[in-house]
């Protein structure tokens, strides 16, 4: 299952580990961040020292969000600049993982994959 971008867009450099795949994302200074590809994610969602490293700006709002341990709040931050897989985006409201995952910066929700055009293929 990997991401694919649409006709005439460059691919996807993304790496995988067991069963889970991965997509690189670069901060407006080029800080890399590894993100796990998650479409049961609606939004991309960040740990709290990857929002620092981003310069995320809190939105002053909290969300419910469901996750596979239950109904959690989430706070929302906006990222004013995020590098994926080559493509800049502009305005990306994102929130902070409610528990870190080890090994990740966080997950690379629908959200993201929809303005990239991707789509996954579960081969």
């Amino acid at each position: 299952c990997a991401p694919t971008p649409a006709a005439g867009r460059r691919g996807a450099q993304n790496s995988s580990r067991g069963d889970r795949l991965l997509a690189s994302v670069r901060s407006e200074r080029g800080e890399e961040y590894k993100l796990l590809v998650d479409t049961g994610a609606n939004i991309t969602s960040f740990s709290r020292q990857a929002l620092r490293g981003l310069r995320a700006v809190p939105a002053g709002a909290k969300v419910q969000v469901q996750t596979a341990g239950g109904l959690v709040e989430a706070s929302v931050y906006w990222v004013s600049y995020l590098e994926v897989e080559g493509r800049e985006l502009k305005d990306l409201r994102v929130l902070q993982l409610p528990a870190e995952i080890p090994g990740m910066d966080g997950l690379l929700g629908t959200d993201v994959l929809k303005r990239l055009n991707w789509s996954v293929d579960n081969l």
